[in-house]
């Protein structure tokens, strides 16, 4: 059976069996993407000294449910452009009914929003705000390039997140947190966007369409450089150690020499290589004030095996198949301006 799609192919939806039916969840959740709302977590948690209790597997299950719901709302409203861009996801290519994915989204969100309640009444907030933030997120960047700040903003609550849940409380170091990583993924958010710019790909309203390839490198650099460097400034005004240093200087250079590689060969292919490259330098720099508040040797612990976990799951399970085409963009963007524009 098949159903259409607005402005996309049809999208062949069979009954999958239980086997696949789980692994089509799996896939659709991008376990790779977990580690980042689990560092901003973490940065939380830890924004001041504190020995591990259970609430720390709270805010692992936090990270996994928000994640997989963000995920179902993502290739919910994707589910057009992915079978162009990415026909291999579980919608598109009709492993798994549209209607139960953004039902599975739902049913996440109000399952973190209850378990929060019963644990930390306030916590329940930044739940609420980063549901708001994430359930059109896709479905708006065909509108407007606004959408760049909106799963950032969702990502910024984490770290208020995860002082809620153990310290009952926003710290200061969380607030720092979540204002690097508000611009860090800023920087990240542009370049994920250059993946599906290759020439016969669906585009929508991203800033490498609407101000040109390059410009946009710019202010993602800019963005991913600052989010460090608030940061950083948290050790200058004694608010932690110099022990967060560590982690955000190998992070600060991976963004730079990644994008300015990008800058360089404004291509699908090497922003594809570039985000990745941002996932494990965000999973240096979101959780490294951690390492300006516990014994650094256990910082450096935790902050390896989150970037461990990216880098492993981003190699074994594929954000993207790119063409043989996706090689080039236009360095001016103009084509693509007008395009998007008509």
């Amino acid at each position: 059976m098949s159903s259409p799609l607005v402005n996309g192919p049809l999208v062949h939806e069979s009954r999958p069996g239980p086997g696949q039916w789980a692994r089509s969840w799996f896939d659709l959740v991008r376990i790779y993407n977990v580690p980042i709302p689990l560092c901003g977590m973490l940065a939380g948690a830890y924004a001041a000294p504190v020995e591990p209790t259970l609430r720390f597997l709270v805010v692992i299950f936090a990270a996994i449910v928000g994640s997989a719901s963000t995920q179902s709302f993502n290739d919910y409203e994707d589910r057009a452009s992915d079978a162009t861009h990415a026909p291999f996801r579980p919608i598109p290519s009709g492993k798994l009914k549209s209607s139960s994915v953004l039902f599975g989204g739902h049913l996440l969100a109000v399952i973190l929003a209850v378990v929060s309640l019963a644990l930390e009444p306030m916590a329940v907030l930044p739940v609420f705000g980063a549901f708001a933030l994430t359930r059109k997120y896709s479905a708006l960047k065909k509108h407007t390039v606004l959408h760049h700040l909106m799963m950032p903003g969702a990502l910024a609550l984490t770290p208020l997140y995860g002082s809620l849940i153990v310290h009952g409380q926003v710290l200061p170091l969380a607030w720092i947190s979540a204002a690097g990583i508000f611009l860090g993924d800023i920087n990240m958010n542009v370049v994920g966007s250059f993946k599906d710019l290759w020439e016969t790909s669906e585009q929508e309203r991203v800033l490498p369409v609407v101000i040109g390839p390059k410009p946009a490198i710019a202010v993602a650099l800019v963005c991913g450089v600052a989010g460090m460097a608030v940061q950083a400034g948290s050790v200058v005004i004694g608010w932690a150690h110099a022990g967060a240093l560590i982690p955000l200087v190998p992070a600060c250079a991976l963004t730079i020499w990644s994008r300015l590689r990008l800058y360089e060969e404004p291509s699908a292919k090497v922003g594809y290589s570039a985000l990745q490259a941002g996932r494990i330098a965000e999973c240096l720099s979101f959780p490294a004030l951690i390492a300006g508040v516990v014994r650094v040797d256990h910082a450096l612990a935790i902050i390896l095996c989150l970037m461990l976990l990216a880098l492993y799951t981003q190699t074994i399970i594929p954000e993207n198949i790119l063409p043989d085409k996706a090689s080039a963009l236009l360095d001016d963007g103009q084509t693509n301006v007008q395009s998007v524009k008509s």
